[in-house]
């Protein structure tokens, strides 16, 4: 029978763990058989070791996913500097950088799949108890957190990366174009994150029976939030554009078409100045009117 090489290393690692497992236990219980109260004794020692329990087999079964859980997340750190060496000791591969992506890419998916595992099962046990049990949704709410928190650095990272392309494209288009599609989809990307974000503050307040009213009212703040942060950033990108068209103008050595390149970046930016000066005096005016 042909047994791929994926499957060795996990029995492998399935074989070391159990292994593992059985070289902390059996001491224990052969001290106990041996050095005083019989076997009972071992058998209970044993049981200690593993968390079981003859009453609560959850207790067990909750040691098991947490020893899991940890030796999960070290094998995703180990993946993720695999994938950095690929990125490293690829010299520009394509196939390398593939590969770094797909390994990074699998080890977050799985990672994510082993959290909301292990969400699931106390769920299912607050649900064999009849009651509910408050901290599931804190933790759901700390791993939404958490993902936020790491999409957020990635789009920093993807931004980053933009600018290399342009820093080492040396002028080329298609540089240019990666470039500004990049920084675009992750623009998009954290867009889309803010407004989940609303979505789950919003589903809180209703949750936690803060009523219609105070929910609709925390979610306009945070949208009023997240507008002024995007104005703030649109500021910024425009003094970026004047300096950007001021290059062009210093570097043009005369050229009429940079010259007409600067003039209209210049204008553009202008006008959207105006409009996120109009923007402003727009989300003064309904949050005023909404206050009211």
């Amino acid at each position: 029978m042909h047994t791929t090489p994926r499957l060795t290393v996990a029995a492998s690692v399935c074989a070391a763990f159990l292994g593992l497992c059985t070289a902390l236990t059996v001491p224990a219980v052969s001290a106990a058989v041996f050095g005083g109260g019989g076997l009972g004794s071992g058998i209970g020692q044993a049981s200690g070791i593993a968390g079981l329990s003859s009453q609560d087999p959850k207790q067990f079964i909750q040691s098991v996913i947490d020893v899991a859980v940890s030796f999960l997340q070290l094998a995703g750190l180990v993946a993720i500097t695999v994938a950095g060496f690929y990125l490293i000791l690829g010299f520009g591969s394509d196939s390398a950088k593939d590969k770094a992506k797909n390994i990074i890419i699998y080890t977050a998916i799985g990672l994510v799949i082993v959290t909301v595992a292990d969400i699931i099962v106390d769920f299912f046990s607050s649900l064999g108890t009849g009651a509910e049990d408050p901290g599931i949704r804190d933790r759901v709410l700390a791993v939404l957190d958490i993902a936020l928190s790491y999409l957020n650095l990635a789009a920093v990272i993807v931004i980053v990366t933009a600018g290399f392309y342009l820093i080492l494209g040396f002028g080329s288009d298609s540089a240019k174009d990666k470039a500004k599609n990049m920084i675009i989809y992750t623009v998009v990307g954290l867009i889309v994150v803010v407004l989940a974000q609303v979505i789950v503050d919003l589903a809180i307040s209703l949750g936690e029976g803060a009523g219609a009213g105070q929910a609709a009212e925390n979610v306009r703040a945070k949208i009023l939030d997240v507008l002024l942060t995007a104005l703030s950033f649109l500021n910024l990108i425009a003094v970026i554009a004047v300096i950007v068209a001021g290059f062009y103008l210093v570097l043009s050595g005369g050229n009429d078409e940079a010259k007409e390149k600067a003039k209209k970046i210049i204008l553009y930016v202008i006008i959207g100045l105006l409009i996120v000066f109009f923007a402003r005096v727009i989300v003064g005016f309904v949050t005023e009117a909404l206050a009211a």
